[in-house]
């Protein structure tokens, strides 16, 4: 059995029916999901049950993590998922952030591939040379060094060897859950790199399987602005 997890937070919440229906289309139907909130207030958790028990009734759990500053919630909740897929007898599952939305082969595709550890591609902006651009939250390693993968190598490349991603659309085989456990670096800040640093030091060997490209949520659904974050749309 497979767990779809997702950490989240009440500013996400204009993407969460989106998100949910695209879980609801997967072609692989057998999995369970779990909803991580840090959120400070309540509403949002009942708002999560509400959502989750209309679209997968007896298949859902909600949890709250607390912890300090963005990136102490962020680990916290990521803790409680790991701690939730120990204890349950998983046998792998996929990070979600509850702003990526994963097309119907997702889960398919991921379990196909036989990979202990794979992302899929999805986008964000990130500073280069000081101007703004538009890339995948995937890492190249070059001889021990990391870099940002450019558009064109995951349009060239249906399987692509990473050193490290986001942990926005992420799939994670038990063995390296249970031999990894979340941290930050000295800075506070980087669970996701580390977590692939640590995998990789346990013997994964990370891929991005580019033909997963999802959308990245930053507006309301609907908002023109939201196409510029669709890997689906881009071609060589």
């Amino acid at each position: 059995m497979i767990l779809v997890a997702s950490v989240t937070y009440d500013g996400e919440e204009y993407a969460l029916d989106t998100m949910l229906d695209a879980l609801k289309a997967q072609t692989h139907p057998d999995f369970d999901v779990l909803f991580v909130d840090n959120s400070a207030s309540d509403w949002y958790q009942r708002r999560l049950e509400q959502a989750l028990e209309r679209r997968f009734p007896g298949r859902w759990t909600v949890l709250r993590a607390r912890g300090e500053g963005r990136f102490g919630r962020i680990l916290a909740s990521r803790k409680a998922a790991r701690d939730f897929v120990l204890e349950n007898k998983y046998q792998s599952v996929l990070f979600v952030d509850s702003d990526v939305i994963i097309p119907p082969e997702t889960l398919t595709t991921f379990l196909q591939s036989g990979a202990e550890l794979a992302t899929g591609v999805y986008l964000n902006v990130f500073s280069q040379q000081g101007s703004p651009r538009i890339q995948p939250c995937i890492f190249i390693d070059v001889n021990g060094k990391a870099r940002r993968a450019t558009l064109r190598e995951v349009l060239e490349n249906e399987c692509l060897s990473i050193g490290a991603a986001g942990l926005g659309c992420t799939f994670v085989a038990r063995r390296i859950i249970e031999a990894c456990p979340f941290r930050l670096n000295a800075r506070g800040a980087g669970e996701d790199i580390l977590f692939y640093r640590d995998a990789v030091a346990q013997g994964a060997k990370p891929v991005a399987l580019t033909s997963i490209r999802c959308l990245h949520m930053h507006f309301p659904a609907g908002d023109p602005r939201n196409k510029r974050f669709d890997a689906a749309r881009y071609r060589l």
